[in-house]
């Protein structure tokens, strides 16, 4: 008897060592930096096995994981889910085993505008010189607004405190340069850059990254003048389109003047810690400019 029930145990042990694996595909296809990771989701589905018998299709125990996958999210426009994994836990006991899958997937959501990721190969010389004049000042000097042949229909266009067709300078691995303003976008300004008079580059940057070659009296056309010292340009000691800092949470946060509000307010343009656009509201004995 007692060989007879030793032979039962090893027989449901035995049976019971199902081993599986799963692969999900239809990814989203991640081929640029346009997107943000917005939350991550998970769900699983289990099967019992008593005495080895039953549970062994792991088709099916996929399906209904991914199924409880898609009810647990609410899936917007804009989103997708990517990078997602298929976890597999097999627990043995005496009598049975159970099988667990566990899908996991990461919540993306596209952006409307995406941020250019590129690579900008400067030609080399041994003198950088000093980072108070722009490597390219000689041929930005020599280059006029219509040689730069930004679309017309966006030259004038303000926004930010900024006007397309502007001068402003900004550091690219360790050289400052200067080019224009070719477009306004929600957060970010493209900047057009010559490197000689038929070489050029365009870039998209925050605008903390850019300071203005002329603040408060940038002339793009005949119709768009900003003159220095207007009421709604400069006031406080400060102009709009003036790199600032200033405290938030314990941290020293950059940004740009947008607008100035009453009672000693200013209204700042800066990016979060996510590349988020944000504003505040800040007095200006509270602001410094960063030179």
């Amino acid at each position: 008897m007692y060989k007879t029930i030793i032979f039962f145990f090893l027989v449901s042990f035995c049976s019971s060592c199902a081993f599986h694996n799963g692969m999900m595909t239809g990814n989203a296809v991640l081929s640029n930096n346009n997107f943000k990771i917005t939350g991550i989701t998970t769900s699983s589905a289990q099967t019992t096995k008593v005495l080895g018998i039953g549970g062994l299709n792991k088709d099916a125990l996929v399906y209904e994981a991914k199924i409880r996958l898609y009810k647990s999210i609410n899936i917007k426009q804009g989103q997708a889910l990517a990078n997602i994994s298929v976890d597999w836990r097999n627990g043995f006991y005496i009598l049975f085993s159970k099988t667990k899958v566990t899908l996991s997937a990461d919540i993306i959501e596209f952006l409307n505008e995406p941020t250019q990721k590129e690579e900008i190969v400067l030609p080399q010389t041994n003198d950088l010189g000093t980072l108070e004049v722009p490597f390219n000042e000689d041929v930005a000097n020599s280059l006029s607004l219509e040689d730069y042949q930004l679309d017309e229909n966006l030259i004038g266009k303000a926004k930010y405190g900024f006007i397309v067709g502007e001068e402003v300078k900004f550091k690219n691995k360790s050289r400052l340069i200067k080019g224009r303003i070719s477009n306004i976008n929600t957060g970010t300004a493209d900047v057009k850059y010559f490197v000689d008079k038929t070489t050029f580059f365009e870039k998209r940057f925050l605008f903390d990254q850019l300071t203005k070659i002329n603040p408060g009296n940038a002339t793009v056309n005949s119709k768009t003048t900003l003159i220095k010292g207007e009421p709604e340009n400069a006031q406080y000691g400060f102009e709009v389109g003036e790199r600032v800092e200033f405290k938030h949470n314990l941290k020293t946060v950059k940004g740009v003047i947008e607008a100035f509000m009453d009672r000693g307010f200013v209204k700042v343009l800066y990016s979060n810690s996510n590349g988020n656009l944000k504003k505040k509201k800040v007095y200006y004995k509270q602001i410094n400019k960063i030179e």
